[in-house]
């Protein structure tokens, strides 16, 4: 399997959130090409990293991060678990 980062960066011009929103989308519709050994962490950059979730093959859980767009910028913190952590 693939380790897979999307990383997305965060910044308070409004018109960047637009560019967010397709991103967020493309990396949605890019999970379902994924197969069951591929693992996905997704990060996210504004004035610091923020975790949003760890090397996971989990892809419905990741399709629930990006459904929420990422939201709240300071997302519950995450333990590295497993044999892949970027934790």
């Amino acid at each position: 399997g693939r380790l897979i980062v999307f990383f997305f960066q965060r910044d308070i011009l409004p018109v960047r959130g637009v560019g967010l929103m397709q991103m967020v989308s493309r990396a949605s519709k890019y999970l379902d090409t994924l197969g069951p050994d591929d693992r996905v962490a997704i990060v996210m950059y504004d004035y610091h990293l923020h975790l949003y979730a760890d090397f996971t093959d989990d892809h419905d859980h990741l399709r629930a991060i990006l459904r929420g767009a990422l939201v709240p910028p300071d997302p519950a913190p995450v333990a590295g678990t497993g044999e892949f952590s970027i934790a």
